[in-house]
């Protein structure tokens, strides 16, 4: 998705993407979708994260998911209350790359730490 369909699908024939959606709302009105991923200024994740949720749509949010305590409490609440998936985006702790960098610091590779 994007905030023209113009650039939502250009993005998606340069990568070979099947389908391209114009606004963030058409995305959220479609049947077919069912995680959304919220990559915006994280001022606008409130917003987007409730619309998303209201709409049924499982969220992968990226960090930091809020500015407050409060405004990450709103999000958790929305989310529960309309039994959709919250989750923000902590992958690279997952990652083989991190196991790697974390070896290669306590080796020395870099020298000495501190």
């Amino acid at each position: 998705a994007s905030r023209s369909e113009e650039k939502a699908r250009e993005f998606a024939d340069k990568f070979g993407i099947p389908r391209a959606v114009g606004s963030y709302e058409a995305l959220l009105e479609d049947s077919s979708i069912d995680i959304v991923y919220v990559p915006l200024p994280t001022a606008l994740h409130v917003e987007w994260v409730t619309k998303a949720a209201k709409a049924k749509k499982h969220i992968l949010c990226e960090k930091p998911c809020a500015l407050t305590g409060k405004e990450l409490f709103d999000i958790l609440q929305v989310c529960a209350e309309n039994k959709v998936a919250f989750m923000d985006a902590v992958m690279f702790m997952h990652h083989a790359r991190l196991a790697a960098i974390c070896q290669d610091l306590s080796s020395g590779k870099f020298g000495p730490a501190g």
